[in-house]
């Protein structure tokens, strides 16, 4: 990709470093299973993570452990707003 396109990895670099710090400064962060989740644990930002049933039985030893995570067990279409919402009050609301 680097030698396709010159502009890739800094830009890349660039918001890497930008969305860290921009998650050091945040009280939650809500992501699916990927970099931006892993990144946002790294931050020590409170992390609500939505991971979908099957991803748990193969990749178990990289969900993001510790006081600061609350995973989401469910596929995306089973989550519903109230869920989410009553686990941000209770984030939040036990850092005041």
């Amino acid at each position: 990709l680097i030698h396709k396109n010159n502009y890739c990895i800094p830009l890349l670099k660039r918001n890497l470093r930008f969305l860290f710090s921009l998650f050091k400064k945040t009280n939650l962060a809500i992501a699916s299973d990927g970099g931006v989740m892993h990144l946002a644990w790294v931050a020590k930002t409170q992390l609500i993570a939505l991971i979908p049933p099957q991803v748990v039985k193969h990749l178990e030893d990289t969900i993001p452990l510790g006081d600061n995570n609350h995973i989401l067990y469910k596929e995306m279409n089973e989550i519903s707003k109230n869920e989410v919402m009553s686990l941000i009050d209770k984030i939040l609301n036990k850092h005041k």
